[in-house]
């Protein structure tokens, strides 16, 4: 984000005006639940449920409409489950990123909140923005925990984007972050 201060300064009855233009680092985390996926069954475990036809359908749609929106994220962090795998597949290629780009992490699987907090914390501080795929009820948790919104309830491939107002990833917690977007399919 860039600051302009237009600066007045009056010495010996000669005015000038001059510009000061700061840049304030800002941390931006973009949280997509999974598109829709197969129903679970006994003889499919929940971990290999893959995205049905309209999932896909949902994903493609949805990775176009945050690519259209937002400038490419700095580092895309998903659950290894196939469901939400996929769907990060879908954002990267609409993003124009490698899937060799996307960082597994098996944490994100099954977690609630506190777990999520914790990964969106560690974060590398070099990386301005995040966008992270995964699970509810854990991704519905934090959109509320990190905008201070209870209203958020993330459907299928729904998506909020979160800015923060700090330097470090670490410094992230309760209701201070600023809801700048929710997309639904």
């Amino acid at each position: 984000m860039w600051l302009k201060y237009l600066i007045y300064w009056n010495y010996s009855n000669r005015v000038d005006y001059f510009w000061i233009v700061i840049y304030i680092k800002m941390k931006k985390l973009i949280i997509v639940r999974h598109a829709k996926a197969e129903s679970a069954e006994p003889n499919n475990a929940d971990f290999n449920r893959k995205l049905t036809n309209s999932g896909k359908e949902d994903a493609e749609k949805m990775a176009t409409l945050l690519a259209n929106q937002i400038k490419c994220p700095d580092i895309f962090i998903a659950s290894p489950a196939k469901r939400a795998w996929s769907t990060a597949k879908r954002f990267a290629k609409a993003f124009n990123i490698n899937n060799d780009s996307i960082i597994e992490n098996k944490k994100i699987y099954d977690a609630l909140a506190d777990t999520l907090i914790e990964i969106v914390q560690n974060i590398d501080d070099q990386f301005q923005s995040a966008i992270i795929f995964g699970h509810n009820p854990g991704f519905s948790q934090i959109a509320y925990y990190f905008s201070g919104d209870s209203t958020l309830e993330l459907p299928t491939c729904g998506v909020v984007i979160i800015e923060f107002d700090l330097k470090n990833w670490a410094d992230v917690e309760y209701n201070k972050g600023k809801l700048l977007a929710y997309y639904k399919p």
